[in-house]
């Protein structure tokens, strides 16, 4: 494992590098103002809200990380975001992915070299465990260099994101002998470790052409090809491995050759199984970043599994596998070959075209069990919730990106004069900046990215906490304390209880809010948002699959009402709201009048929200089960309004407290507090009240929902 030194030396050489490839894309188009990383923003809500740097000195696992390393690596992810990465988000769009053939895909120009330079950096490795490999810094360090990428290049993000899901999921569920396996490339890498360094990527495999959301109709088979490995996807040091120099002319390995895989390391061995399926809109299922090696993680079918019917019960016949892309040939000197993993198509979108979308087959390709038989969708969601809250900083990145789009163009687009006169008279008219409506959508969108990024803030740090209880636990029951082994395990689900809780309003809430923020970016332009040049536009298509995947909004809904909620017999929401209250309390005696209003009404709806869940759990049990369904997207929508809330009272605080220099001095400026003073009056006066129309549709009526007929729709059309 590299010290933080050497990490901060592997940094220095991505500026070193700068321009070597950059110059090549001198003649690329230029489109309108560059993406600029909020450092202000950042600073406040690092060090002046969340504090991180006494969280990571709380942490007894993690490497080290002081407030100079975290500005280090805001600093170093800033440089590259905009000096790399931004100037490829237009060019990704405007060029896409191209299919070549069944095993090639080429991504947009200059991603592949801008892959490369984010792996000697060594920012792959940042947050992961340094026995495999990784730097063994926090985890939401990680999110926080994630934040910044999302908002330059999403599309881009999308690959190295993903390969975080893989790599979290062996973490947690791969057996010791699978984190053993030694990579098809051979160089001692294991699999983990060659997807901890970047060179390698993962994919998520779920959905199927006749499948989506309903994973209990998955039809993908997979078939156990023996019970002991007789040759695998690296050196093993059985010397039969060595005498077969002979490679098929299917490049697939001899049958002895398909039947098993080595585990590194200890030569024990690891059933193979050959998987046989489609699965469809798999992100960055093909490409050419890293070294060609693919990972993906594919929820498919064992034999005595339970049949693929449509029941409650039919995700829980599902395994999880690991297959990849590339498997290791008969013979040593053969290196690695195909492993029957082909794109059959790339999928054409309405945004998001830096990322294929693709059609994999999987032809009897190998692969090893993740986890136990038939427990896969359990071990799938630690890749589904890592992939979650990444979605989650997609709609906190398009409310950033849209917001600066905007704010320039409000600034010096002149149009007509204020409604109670001219507030630049010496110009021909007044920029549209002065106009309170074009001011409404400007502080949507900044509330929401910053009010977001302090939501994702949160998580990230409850993240951190539980990884190091886990730790924690690992080692006392290693060294025979069990009994604080137990506390730690304890303290551990406590915590991922609390994160269960959350996902789905940060998924499904702020995916929604900057869908909503986009789509004022365009408004804001007027005309010239709809026109592609201004760039408004793409940041809606881009965003607008965020509340789609990993769970629609109304499917998050569902599990946040039904599920994290009313099945857990309100116990988790009672945690939350009790938290919140705690927050509010101190407040209601502030010697600000802003804080001590803004306290009392999160403290109101925080009680509201309570009664809502009481009201809705009575009709369910009383009158109409469905009545959970119906209410279940305006009760994400109003957790997810007074959480954002919570966050501004938090910020709002801070600001004060820094405007009055009562705590530690603060490094911005006094206009920079005031206004967060005034984003949070704008969040309790124009936002919070939305509440307001989504507690009207909590309440109403189910049945009007229901009452009509399917067949009496549309008389006209669809019969």
């Amino acid at each position: 494992m590299a010290s933080a030194t050497t990490f901060r030396r592997a940094v220095n050489l991505l500026h070193l590098r700068k321009g070597l490839w950059h110059n090549s894309r001198s003649n690329a188009p230029k489109y309108t103002r560059a993406y600029v990383v909020s450092r202000n923003e950042l600073q406040f809500a690092i060090h002046e809200v969340h504090d991180f740097e006494s969280h990571y000195r709380r942490l007894k696992h993690s490497t080290e990380c002081d407030r100079e390393f975290i500005n280090m690596v805001v600093e170093s992810t800033a440089a590259f975001c905009e000096e790399e990465l931004a100037p490829l988000d237009a060019r990704g769009d405007s060029d896409g992915c191209t299919w070549v053939d069944e095993t090639t895909v080429r991504t947009p120009p200059g991603y592949k070299e801008a892959y490369g330079l984010y792996r000697q950096a060594g920012w792959p490795a940042l947050s992961f465990p340094q026995e495999h490999g990784g730097q063994g810094f926090p985890l939401s360090l990680s999110l926080i260099h994630a934040e910044l990428i999302a908002g330059a290049c999403w599309t881009w993000g999308m690959f190295p994101g993903l390969s975080k899901g893989a790599v979290n999921t062996l973490l947690l569920h791969g057996s010791p002998e699978l984190k053993k396996v030694q990579a098809a490339a051979g160089g001692g890498l294991t699999v983990l470790a060659e997807l901890v360094c970047g060179a390698a990527t993962g994919t998520m495999c779920l959905t199927e052409p006749g499948c989506g959301s309903d994973l209990g109709q998955v039809r993908t088979r997979a078939v156990k090809l023996g019970d002991k490995s007789q040759q695998g996807a690296g050196p093993r040091p059985s010397p039969a491995l060595g005498e077969s120099g002979e490679t098929p002319s299917t490049g697939r390995g001899d049958e002895k050759g398909r039947s098993g895989s080595s585990a590194g390391g200890g030569g024990s061995e690891l059933p193979v199984y050959e998987l046989t399926g489609s699965k469809l809109f798999i992100s960055c299922g093909e490409h050419d970043l890293g070294s060609g090696q693919i990972y993906h993680c594919v929820l498919a079918r064992l034999p005595d599994a339970p049949p693929a019917a449509a029941s409650p019960k039919g995700t829980r016949g599902l395994s999880l596998f690991l297959v990849p892309k590339l498997w290791r040939g008969p013979g040593i000197a053969t290196g690695a070959v195909p492993n029957g993993v082909t794109c059959s198509r790339l999928e054409q979108k309405m945004g998001c075209h830096g990322s294929p979308t693709c059609q994999l087959e999987f032809n009897g390709a190998r692969g090893w069990l993740i986890g136990a038989e038939n427990k896969g969708m359990g071990h799938m969601f630690t890749f589904i919730n890592t992939s979650r809250v990444g979605t989650a900083l997609q709609g906190v990145a398009a409310a950033e990106v849209a917001f600066q789009n905007s704010l320039w163009y409000a600034k010096e687009r002149m149009s007509m004069r204020g409604v109670g006169g001219a507030r630049e008279p010496e110009r021909i008219a007044d920029p549209i900046i002065h106009h309170p409506q074009v001011r409404h959508m400007l502080l949507f969108m900044k509330a929401v990215s910053e009010g977001g990024r302090s939501l994702c803030f949160e998580c990230a740090q409850l993240a951190d906490l539980m990884r190091d209880s886990q730790m924690e636990a690992e080692l006392e029951e290693l060294q025979g304390e069990w009994a604080k082994g137990r506390a730690a395990r304890q303290r551990a689900e406590e915590l991922d209880e609390r994160l269960s809780f959350l996902t789905p309003i940060l998924k499904g809430f702020l995916t929604e809010v900057g869908k909503e923020a986009a789509d004022m970016g365009i408004q804001v332009y007027g005309g010239h948002g709809y026109i592609k040049d201004n760039r408004a536009e793409q940041v809606y298509r881009d965003v607008r699959i965020a509340p789609v995947w990993e769970g629609t909004t109304q499917i998050q809904g569902l599990d946040f009402l039904g599920r994290k909620i009313l099945r857990q017999r309100l116990k988790p929401l009672v945690h939350h709201l009790g938290k919140v209250a705690g927050q509010c309390l101190p407040y209601l005696v502030s010697r600000h009048g802003s804080l001590r209003r803004h306290a009392r009404s999160l403290l109101a709806h925080a009680l509201e929200w309570q009664w809502l869940t009481m009201r809705v759990a009575a009709r369910a049990l009383l009158k109409d089960r469905e009545a959970v369904a119906v209410a279940a997207d305006p009760y994400l929508m109003y957790a997810g309004h007074v959480s954002l809330a919570s966050h501004w009272l938090k910020m709002e605080a801070a600001a004060l407290e820094k405007m009055e220099g009562t705590g530690a001095p603060g490094s911005l400026s006094a206009e920079f507090y005031a206004t967060k003073v005034s984003t949070s009056a704008f969040v309790f006066e124009y936002l919070l009240p939305r509440t307001r129309g989504l507690r009207r549709a909590i309440l109403a009526d189910p049945t009007v929902i229901q009452e009509i007929d399917k067949d009496n729709f549309s008389f006209d059309h669809a019969r």
